[in-house]
């Protein structure tokens, strides 16, 4: 089965644009903007995830690719062609729903057919296909089964069967996997994952889940009241967060007020308006020199707890305010003088920190992320 599709990036500016591109699109319902002014290029083969909360315009920006939502303005382009005013079923997209969309009074294997028979594909070619997506989906034996005769992890594997049996351009995902419990979620992000990599195709995929997004995804475009905040690779995500959303909305994090002066383009806090033992340093581009404050982000694993008075370097005191056990690993709260909170992770080592005890943590000026908008 021929599946090396996909889609690639491009920019609107380029002579000869390849892949899937967003440019610049808007979309109302009513007088309420949920899209404004939202760019985004899809490499070739790459697994692309649209993360963010609940409204944040994410699944509508899908249904816009798709074609089940006009643009009210932009362009959604394939290889330079532009997709407004062309139907979905002209698109050439897969796509896998929340719910499954399976047709209850057919079988798994007519099921997968589906797409293949609107599409006028004979009987000998439509099988030998059914008979390779099952496979590759891991579903050989089950083909004569009907949807309530199959589990839900099962149901979600001929879903996503049926959305590439016709080898499309481009898979696109809606949140799959928010009906499945926890065990079977982990299996199918598993499968996903195989499954991406054996098929070399563009997948677009919805989630609010940061730990599903940060597992499965190449690049990931995170959403808060339909603007693009921030987009990358997973790492740089996390290590490297632009803006207060984007570092509170991926994963835990710290928060720490400064004020200082920038001098050539390097922040450098003053210690009177600083909890800091040493003053840190932070590159601070695109601003003028002078005094400011900043807001800087700290991940909770990259602090070390130590006892009062021990260590060197930046250092913040308070009292153990909560202990999380999760296993291997501890989250501890630290009350600071101001009455704030200051979150470390450490790896569990069989000794627990006690609420009450007074600690330090200490912190690495390099772990510390100026955020734009601080």
């Amino acid at each position: 089965m021929d599946m090396n599709l996909g889609a690639g990036a491009g920019t609107a500016d380029q002579a000869a644009e390849t892949g899937l591109v967003v440019d610049r699109v808007v979309k109302h319902y009513g007088r309420v903007e949920v899209l404004h002014d939202v760019s985004l290029g899809i490499e070739p083969g790459r697994f692309v995830t649209l993360l963010g909360p609940s409204g944040s315009g994410k699944s509508t920006l899908l249904m816009c690719i798709a074609g089940f939502e006009e643009v009210g303005a932009g362009d959604i382009r394939l290889d330079g062609r532009s997709l407004r005013g062309l139907p979905p079923e002209k698109r050439d997209f897969g796509m896998v729903f929340q719910g499954y969309a399976l047709f209850p009074h057919l079988t798994v294997a007519e099921n997968i057919a589906f797409p293949l028979r609107i599409r006028g594909v004979g009987r000998a070619e439509r099988e030998s296909r059914v008979r390779a997506a099952l496979s590759m989906v891991r579903m050989d034996g089950l083909a004569d089964r009907l949807p309530r005769q199959i589990s839900g992890g099962q149901q979600q594997r001929v879903a996503l069967a049926r959305a590439i049996v016709f080898e499309p351009r481009v898979l696109l995902l809606d949140e799959p996997l928010s009906a499945l419990d926890r065990g079977l979620r982990a299996e199918m992000q598993e499968e996903l994952k195989r499954l991406h990599g054996e098929l070399a195709l563009s997948f677009i995929y919805v989630t609010h889940d940061q730990e599903e997004a940060l597992f499965l995804s190449d690049k990931v475009a995170i959403l808060n009241f339909g603007r693009i905040q921030q987009v990358g690779d997973p790492a740089t995500l996390y290590s490297r967060p632009v803006n207060r959303f984007v570092a509170g909305f991926l994963g835990r994090s710290n928060l720490i007020e400064l004020s200082g002066r920038v001098i050539s383009g390097v922040f450098i806090a003053d210690p009177a308006g600083s909890p800091f033992a040493v003053p840190p340093r932070l590159e601070a581009p695109g601003r003028d020199d002078g005094p400011c404050r900043l807001t800087a982000c700290h991940r909770p694993e990259r602090a070390q707890l130590a006892a009062p008075g021990e260590g060197e370097g930046l250092a913040l005191d308070g009292e153990i305010a909560q202990v999380a056990y999760h296993g291997t690993t501890l989250e501890v709260a630290l009350r600071l003088a101001d009455g704030s909170a200051f979150h470390v992770s450490l790896l569990n080592r069989g000794v627990l920190p006690q609420r009450g005890e007074r600690a330090r943590v200490l912190l690495d000026p390099g772990s510390l992320v100026p955020l734009a908008d601080g």
